[in-house]
């Protein structure tokens, strides 16, 4: 019901707003064409961070941006050493961090305006065969505030992240339509949902990044909307997705510790 959903999302921002630095702005619209809303709405940010705000994720809820690009783990004092191909080594490697790469955009460039990710499907759901069988990470009991009556402060003590649940991720990024942006909001006068409409000086542009090595959308999709986005891509099944832990691995025992601590404050 959209009543209690709007609700819902109106105490957990109640929830969330005083215990630390998040600020909800309702933009909430009655029409049916919400899309006709998202321009004001990501504009309306925009103009809001121009002078707060050296970077602006521009995502939806249930996207998230994760960086690909790798870092040697051993060379870090206080400054990102981005690793080379020719010493890539899974022992002394792991990703960059949303913050690390930005400061490291920040450190190698200043005419790039906006980084325009590709959009990656993850389901819940992937093959039914036996060795590939429904991933999930262990749980770990970091909340203790279990007698709370709050609906907002059950939802947050009994939900799984959903980023250690949908791990199933398709073969093949979305090639065209559905990217995000993190945007420079002092480099940019308008934005689109998916692109840039208005730099504010023609010294900067939109850079696209490599869903590979660089930066990747991941955009968690539920069941009922699976089947017409395997068709859409021709993806015969979801025999063909492919299990993708990446991200439940790295940034799933962090999450659960922030909920932990945010609940017992």
């Amino acid at each position: 019901d959209l009543k209690e959903k709007r609700a819902l999302k109106m105490e957990i921002m109640q929830l969330l707003e005083p215990r630390r630095n998040v600020h909800f702005i309702p933009f909430f619209d009655s029409t049916k064409k919400k899309f006709l809303m998202q321009h004001s709405v990501l504009n309306d940010c925009l103009l809001r961070a121009k002078n707060r705000s050296r970077w602006l994720m521009l995502n939806d809820v249930d996207e998230v941006f994760q960086v690909q690009q790798m870092v040697n783990v051993t060379t870090i004092n206080g400054s990102v050493d981005i690793a080379k191909n020719n010493h890539a080594t899974a022992q002394n490697q792991r990703p960059l961090s949303i913050l690390e790469y930005l400061k490291y955009i920040d450190a190698t460039t200043n005419t790039t305006s906006a980084l325009r990710a590709k959009n990656w499907f993850f389901f819940e759901q992937g093959p039914t065969t036996p060795n590939a069988s429904k991933y999930t990470l262990p749980r770990h009991n970091t909340y203790n505030n279990s007698q709370s009556k709050s609906l907002a402060d059950q939802v947050l003590l009994h939900t799984s992240p959903t980023l250690e649940r949908y791990v199933w991720r398709m073969p093949m990024f979305t090639r065209d339509g559905r990217e995000k942006m993190i945007v420079r909001p002092f480099a940019l006068n308008y934005v689109n949902i998916h692109f840039t409409w208005a730099n504010a000086n023609r010294h900067v542009e939109t850079r696209q990044m490599d869903p590979y090595t660089e930066l990747r959308s991941v955009h968690f999709k539920i069941p009922v909307a699976n089947q017409k986005i395997l068709d859409d891509a021709k993806v015969a099944s979801v025999n063909e997705l492919v299990l993708d832990t990446s991200l439940a691995q790295t940034h799933g025992p962090p999450l659960r510790q922030s909920l932990g601590q945010l609940l017992n404050d």
